[in-house]
């Protein structure tokens, strides 16, 4: 059977809530034992935080709670574009990491330790961690810097003129849709439910099997694919 995936699988963004049944602790290694049981199951369930970080890792989802909130204020004020290459054929697999491997953005993830990694902008230089915490470097703990508007010296811009604002904005919905515009624009910025499980992802193509939402995702889908199984 072939499923369709992505960098950030378009079946998690769309999966569709399945009832549970069972119940257990939260990041527990009951819950990922049977996780990894459930027949059916297209990823493989591990250890990514101890039952002791689960507010912590809760309160960095940047969207929020309310993610229908989100899809409205989506609706009522972006236009989706019907497809734009109705005649383009699609490559069975595509990265925008690999299609355009000179521009880094791309492929970077920005470490912002307890802030809401999802929206992260990596303002000031703290280096990154193992052991993410407020302010927290393989070091120690070190002050937090100062936050200036002003870019590098020697930059031949001030940072009011190096500002660069949108002059539109669009939604894209439907998968066929979705990998027109990976392939001809580039990675696109969605928001989805996330559902407790997803905290115990490891591998695979992610979809919901078990679990209960606990806020919004925001991520940045970067291809498509197909896995065999």
């Amino acid at each position: 059977m072939e499923l369709l995936s992505a960098a950030v699988s378009l079946a998690g963004i769309f999966a569709v809530a399945l009832s549970a049944t069972v119940s257990f602790s939260r990041l527990s290694d009951a819950e990922i034992e049977y996780i990894n049981s459930l027949e059916g199951n297209t990823w493989k369930a591990g250890r990514n935080f101890d039952a002791k970080d689960y507010e912590r890792v809760r309160n960095m989802l940047g969207v929020g709670v309310d993610i229908e909130a989100n899809a409205l204020y989506n609706k009522l004020h972006l236009s989706y574009p019907e497809l734009v290459y109705p005649d383009l054929e699609l490559p069975a697999t595509f990265d925008a990491r690999e299609q355009w491997p000179d521009c880094p953005t791309i492929k970077q993830i920005g470490d912002q330790s307890d802030c809401g990694s999802c929206w992260t902008c990596d303002p000031y230089e703290i280096p990154p961690t193992q052991k993410p915490s407020l302010n927290h470097t393989d070091n120690g703990m070190v002050p937090t810097p100062k936050c200036t508007k002003m870019c590098l010296p020697g930059y031949p811009k001030t940072w009011e003129e190096d500002k660069h604002f949108g002059q539109s904005s669009y939604g894209v919905q439907g998968v066929e849709t979705i990998m027109q515009e990976l392939v001809t624009r580039g990675p696109i910025s969605a928001a989805f439910r996330l559902y407790s499980d997803l905290l115990d992802y490891k591998s695979g193509v992610y979809k919901h099997f078990y679990g209960y939402p606990i806020g919004g995702h925001g991520v940045k889908i970067l291809g498509y694919g197909k896995v065999l199984k």
